[in-house]
């Protein structure tokens, strides 16, 4: 029955799982919501990482302020 289930979950499309991850990264209320995706699975980590799930995230979800940047990061 386990093997059935994970290839339910392996037979999802990518857009469609980076698209609810879209959605959650902007919707989150706190980072630790956001880092329990990354580590469900290597998949949901890789998906989660992509520039399209960040590039909407929640000021909650990661909160970082610019005082806190390296060097390097205020030259980009």
């Amino acid at each position: 029955m386990a093997a059935e289930e994970s290839d339910l979950f392996d037979s999802l499309p990518d857009d469609l799982l980076i698209s609810i991850l879209f959605k959650l990264s902007s919707s989150a209320s706190c980072s630790s919501e956001f880092v329990a995706i990354l580590m469900i699975c290597k998949r949901l980590n890789g998906l989660a990482l992509h520039s399209l799930v960040l590039s909407k995230d929640s000021s909650k979800m990661l909160p970082i302020n610019a005082k806190n940047w390296s060097e390097s990061a205020h030259r980009f």
